[in-house]
């Protein structure tokens, strides 16, 4: 049996350059891999199935089965894997969850079935599967462009800490919807992921200002509740407050543990739901 983290990620920044010809846009975004983490094993079976602490993951659809099945049509393994899901990172908020699961299943089953494909073969059956999920075949941080395909690898953040906010508001297709509300006017040229890129390469420290995410221009008109739970994070004692991914979860940092912890505890006297995690640097061993 092979038992593997699959990690969350923040983006630090998320723009959206143009509209592609085949309909998707091409992005510039600043990720980073954080502990905050799904849990899955993977044993020897038959035929592949997955279960789940979340039934409602246990579907073909899943991204950990097309996963599987890409991998295994691309190396003829006619074999299957025993797959069991322990889901942490809550669904569609913005953290990259299920991309996460197809790369950590890409990785692992490689390992299981003993097949030996390299990580540029990876990549592409990672493409192949959704965006984001070539993010994940490493943890760290890096530059993603194109549609999520093109990954260039940044040097490490310091450690920070993240108190992660998932409002719930549930949001039916949401990425298609938010993406169906971006204006040719909220286009970027990629110019605040390359400024975040370069104050990482002269190690200087990043501040909530050099964030940015091109969501969260549209989210208010889309959904004014989103109003109270910024409010009250700042209310709490956050500076300033981001989206990450096409959200809803908002996030602050800050390289001091206590302040973070001090807000979280703000937040929880007010009801509302939170969690505390740190950034995640190439060197981690228990990734692959």
């Amino acid at each position: 049996m092979i038992i593997r983290k699959s990690f969350a990620k923040i983006n630090i920044t998320l723009e959206i350059l143009r509209k592609r010809e085949d309909g998707y846009h091409d992005i510039s975004s600043l990720m980073q891999t954080i502990d905050l983490s799904d849990e899955i094993s993977f044993s020897h079976s038959d035929m592949t199935i997955l279960r789940s602490n979340w039934r409602s993951m246990e579907t073909d659809g899943n991204l950990i089965m097309q996963a599987a099945e890409s991998l295994s049509k691309y190396s003829g393994y006619t074999g299957g894997a025993d797959i069991f899901l322990n889901k942490n990172i809550p669904l569609s908020s913005g953290m990259g969850g299920g991309s996460s699961n197809a790369a950590c299943t890409l990785l692992a089953l490689n390992s299981l079935w003993g097949l030996n494909i390299g990580l540029t073969a990876l990549h592409r059956i990672a493409d192949g599967i959704g965006s984001d999920v070539s993010f994940f075949l490493g943890p760290g941080t890096a530059l993603v462009q194109g549609k999520g395909d093109i990954i260039e690898p940044v040097a490490s953040l310091p450690r920070l800490y993240f108190l992660i906010v998932t409002p719930d508001i549930d949001i039916d297709n949401k990425t298609s919807l938010l993406y169906s509300n971006v204006k040719a006017d909220m286009f970027t040229s990629g110019e605040y992921s390359q400024k975040v890129v370069g104050r990482i390469n002269q190690n200087r420290p990043i501040r909530g200002s050099d964030t940015y995410n091109v969501f969260d221009k549209i989210y208010g008109s889309l959904f004014p509740e989103i109003d109270w739970y910024k409010k009250t994070l700042l209310d709490s004692g956050a500076k300033w407050v981001q989206f990450t991914g096409s959200g809803p979860s908002l996030y602050t940092f800050s390289e001091d543990k206590d302040l973070v912890v001090s807000i979280m505890d703000r937040l929880v006297n007010s009801g509302v739901k939170c969690a505390i995690s740190s950034t995640i640097s190439p060197d981690i061993t228990d990734f692959i």
